[in-house]
């Protein structure tokens, strides 16, 4: 690059880096190039050595210089220059390739998405007269937590589907949520309360602090459970998958996934396999959530509509593939990942290794449960053993 071309080629994109530099085998030229050699698809990088253009910037070199369309138009590398690394660039740029607040649509939602950072949405109708004055609050707050929480604007008339997915129920505009992208769990403002710069501010402050919970979405609790299968809601996540005295084995699927299809027969089988120790291993068929259907099977079966019942914080995986299957022990909270074969076979000497509890009807097994904690020892040995779903 030389003066020439410089300032065309730091126009010719939204995000434009380029280190100025008295050698491009000094530091931090190498590093810098690492850097666009990761990012080439990302964004655009130029290097120069050009004495006019690096005095054209008004920079001495080294230099690394981040041009924008957005905000602050010109933001220069905050370290020491030459000892910069690739991550060190890298998030340099990622972090300031993002507005401070900007309207969120199906064209730049990656970029969000790749940060990982929460997202904080203020769904606004396009026609709202007080759009302006929402977004100038929100910019002070983008401002305090940039790099913790990034701030946007959606059109609600467009992406009010979106806003039922995260857990915003009602049509109401404006209306304000965070999602936590990387856990999938959402925060929505209590829409009976005005949007509002005290609301928004208050909101974020407390999720900061984690002084708030996700709102989680759950269907009710069905009032008989009259099929193989267990149905599993949302609320009764906790309880039935952490039970400590059984053995849990989940399978994740999606409706429209052949495979998981294919699956379901054995599924069913394995289920019933076990169904006369269902006291101890639960088998929870079908939990669906979010575009996927979870099947919990720890010897029971359960179904979970996903696009209505949400997985809680204390899960500690997502799922991005289906189908995904996993096993939890009795008495631990880790989940066993199941990478075998989809026969009947194989998952049952997955089961058999893995499950803490004896499978074999006919050898003992006593659940803490099965007895009231008001009666005593004595009475307790003698009390029958109570079947637990």
């Amino acid at each position: 690059m030389t003066k020439d071309n410089h300032d065309e080629f730091k126009d010719a994109d939204k995000i434009v880096a380029i280190a100025y530099v008295s050698s491009t085998s000094d530091a931090p030229a190498p590093s810098f190039s690492a850097t666009a050699e990761k990012h080439r698809d990302d964004f655009l990088f130029g290097i120069t050595t050009d004495p006019e253009a690096i005095a054209a910037a008004g920079v001495t070199a080294p230099a690394i210089v981040l041009y924008r369309k957005f905000d602050e138009p010109k933001l220069d590398f905050p370290n020491h220059v030459p000892s910069a690394t690739v991550q060190e660039i890298e998030t340099f740029i990622q972090e300031n390739a993002i507005a401070l607040v900007d309207e969120v649509d199906t064209d730049n939602y990656q970029a969000y998405a790749n940060s990982g950072l929460p997202l904080a949405y203020l769904f606004v109708e396009p026609t709202d007269e007080s759009k302006a004055d929402h977004v100038a609050y929100l910019r002070p707050l983008a401002k305090e937590y940039k790099g913790k929480i990034n701030f946007v604007t959606i059109d609600a008339s467009r992406f009010g589907d979106h806003a039922k997915a995260l857990n915003v129920l009602e049509a109401k505009w404006p209306a304000f949520v965070i999602q936590d992208l990387k856990q999938q769990l959402k925060y929505p403002l209590d829409q009976t309360e005005d949007v509002s710069k005290d609301t928004v501010s208050a909101w974020v402050r407390k999720f900061a602090k984690g002084d708030i919970q996700p709102k989680l979405k759950s269907q009710p609790i069905p009032d008989v459970q009259d099929e193989p299968t267990f149905t599993l809601v949302g609320t009764q996540f906790d309880e039935y998958v952490y039970d400590d005295e059984k053995d849990v084995f989940v399978e994740f699927y999606a409706p429209w996934c052949g495979h998981c299809k294919r699956l379901k027969p054995t599924w069913d089988t394995l289920g019933e396999k076990y169904a006369e120790v269902k006291d101890r291993i639960l088998m929870l068929v079908n939990f669906y959530l979010k575009n996927i259907d979870l099947m919990l099977t720890c010897f029971n079966s359960a179904k979970m509509d996903a696009t209505e019942n949400d997985l809680p914080p204390s899960v500690p995986f997502r799922v991005s593939g289906f189908p995904t299957i996993k096993f939890k022990p009795a008495g631990s909270r880790e989940f066993i990942d199941y990478d075998g074969d989809r026969s009947l076979e194989s998952l049952i000497e997955f089961v058999e290794k893995h499950a803490q509890n004896p499978l074999d009807p006919s050898k003992p097994f006593k659940s803490s449960k099965a007895t009231s904690s008001k009666v005593s020892a004595a009475e307790a040995t003698e009390a029958p053993i109570h079947e637990e779903l």
